[in-house]
């Protein structure tokens, strides 16, 4: 899947296959936790990767 729901980091291609995500590094290297009233809260930021292979079309002309 190339479009997760709300993610920052969509990509569109026709017909992808072999598609990777990827996280790099640690995403919890800088997050700031809290707590507010009764829910604890998370914010920080992970970097990723994607790959894919593109569709390939043969036409004869």
């Amino acid at each position: 899947m190339l479009e997760p729901a709300n993610c920052p980091q969509a990509h569109q291609a026709h017909s992808p296959g072999g598609v990777r995500w990827e996280l790099v590094g640690d995403p919890r290297d800088g997050m700031q936790f809290r707590w507010a009233g009764d829910r604890f809260l998370a914010r920080g930021t992970a970097v990723m990767t994607l790959s894919y292979e593109a569709e390939r079309s043969s036409r004869a002309l």
